[in-house]
């Protein structure tokens, strides 16, 4: 009776025992001994997948100033711009680049999690290339860009190239290519 995923999840609806207890049942089954202890803090997590969530920026800019501040990529775009109260030569200024499941929300009933995650770690290595090589502005740029194209791909449609093959629906280019240039791994335009 229940409506929501976070009711169904709310401490007053789960036996924490049993939800030990069938912990520990898998972890036997997969080989572990008794004597594994589960973690102290968040031993056992139960997951609401009836939503999808991810970052709405794939950068953040922590900017250690005489008004230190947290900005999104159009605001640090707009204020490299009018260079307000940032310095001209980025000190004090930090990329906070989220990968993986931080980034872009897990979808694993398409087997896509790992894949995409990979994916997301080598996009924002390079964009960490571009902010020492070029500009954080360019870096910047990069990041919303590439973060734009991996949200527009299809990765459920035919094989998404985790183990190399590059090959399907999705327009991933061969493995042998690959680097941490997206442009030498997903479809860029």
């Amino acid at each position: 009776d229940r409506g929501t995923g976070r009711q169904c999840l709310a401490a007053d609806n789960v036996d924490v025992a049993q939800l030990h207890a069938m912990a520990r049942v898998i972890m036997s089954e997969m080989g572990l001994p008794d004597e594994v202890h589960f973690c102290e803090s968040n031993p056992v997590q139960l997951f609401d997948f009836s939503r999808r969530a991810r970052c709405l920026d794939p950068v953040r800019l922590l900017c250690a100033s005489s008004s230190p501040s947290v900005l999104s990529p159009a605001d640090f775009s707009e204020a490299m711009v009018k260079n307000t109260h940032l310095e001209p030569t980025n000190t004090g200024i930090a990329m906070a680049l989220p990968v993986g499941d931080a980034l872009q929300e897990p979808n694993w009933t398409q087997g896509l999690g790992i894949n995409r995650g990979f994916h997301t770690a080598m996009n924002q290595a390079f964009v960490c290339l571009l902010a020492r090589e070029k500009s954080l502005l360019a870096a910047v740029a990069e990041s919303c860009a590439v973060h734009k194209r991996m949200l527009d791909m299809k990765w459920g449609m035919g094989h998404s190239g985790l183990a190399g093959s590059g090959s399907g629906k999705i327009g991933l280019k061969p493995f042998k290519k690959w680097d941490t240039d997206p442009r030498n791994r997903i479809p860029y335009k």
